[in-house]
């Protein structure tokens, strides 16, 4: 059965590196164990399969060195890494019942003002399509379907644009 869901979440900001360093490792069709493998060229001793594993999980925090070396690994950024899916309303902070707004923590990693201005106009855009993904969402299981294939084209696009982005350094 499909589950679906248009609510905002909170995460951990290890949780949201953890995610995006298994979804850019899956796509780059790296191991767990290789990554671990690969991290010991840079900071002298590898990672197992279970550290990458707990990683994945959000189970563990990164120490700045560790974040300069996964990009470097998946070839890819830290901002990329640090960039919570849409469905994340705020960040858990360690301190008990303390949150930043996702959007703010996507506004502190991003490489510059262009890029900023962009995401902020495609914010206003996602947000406006996650009110009509609701109301396809009631139409019952039909729908559910068309929603969850419109959600992956979201994803994919989101990912599209951090991609461009990082090639070309500039959103326009």
């Amino acid at each position: 059965m499909l589950h679906l869901t248009t609510e905002r979440v909170d995460m951990k900001i290890e949780e949201v590196i953890g995610e995006n360093v298994l979804r850019v490792r899956e796509g780059l069709g790296l191991s767990q164990a290789q990554l671990g493998d690969a991290i010991a060229d840079y900071l002298g001793r590898p990672w197992s399969r279970q550290a990458v594993s707990s990683a994945e999980k959000g189970r563990r925090a990164f120490t700045a060195a560790e974040l300069l070396v996964l990009a470097e690994i998946l070839k890819t950024t830290v901002y990329r890494l640090m960039t919570p899916p849409i469905s994340v309303a705020d960040i858990e902070m360690p301190a008990q019942g303390v949150t930043v707004k996702a959007k703010k923590v996507t506004q502190l990693t991003l490489p510059s003002n262009t890029t900023a201005e962009a995401f902020e106009e495609a914010g206003g855009e996602l947000d406006q399509l996650g009110h009509i993904l609701e109301q396809i969402a009631e139409l019952g299981l039909s729908g559910r379907k068309a929603l969850g294939r419109a959600h992956g084209h979201l994803a994919n696009a989101s990912w599209s644009m951090a991609a461009r982005i990082e090639e070309t350094g500039d959103a326009s």
